[in-house]
């Protein structure tokens, strides 16, 4: 689980990502917003989705575990832990080093608890 945090906070906690989102946001929000670029932002949504898929896929093959709301738990949960030492790094009275220490003490445990989720979910057969 902690390999798997590593590789999504790489890529939502990156400031491409952020931009991107922004921009995102603002579009859909934007009631000028043509019809065209709404149709390019459901496509990139279209194109990302394969290779998340076969992400978790891959962190997930070998476990037994079968349910799909289960590994798309697990991916927001971790998702979203990324996304939150992004926002809270814009802050300014965070020392970097406190971020730091805050982000892989919440990674690990984040981890852990979802590891023991995923095993209590094997054990009882669903």
């Amino acid at each position: 689980m902690e390999e798997y945090f590593e590789i999504l906070a790489e890529y939502y906690e990156s400031p491409d990502y952020l931009a991107f989102t922004q921009v995102l946001l603002n579009l859909s929000h934007d009631p000028t917003t043509s019809a065209q670029t709404r149709k390019t932002m459901a496509d990139i949504a279209v194109t990302a989705d394969p290779e998340l898929r076969r992400l978790v896929n891959k962190v997930f093959a070998g476990t037994g575990l079968r349910r799909q709301e289960l590994k798309d738990l697990v991916f927001h949960s971790l998702r979203g832990i990324a996304l939150s030492h992004v926002m809270v790094g814009t802050l300014p009275p965070v020392p970097r080093a406190a971020r730091r220490s805050t982000r892989r003490v919440n990674a690990k445990l984040m981890a852990r608890a979802l590891s023991l989720l995923i095993e209590q979910e094997r054990g009882s057969g669903r």
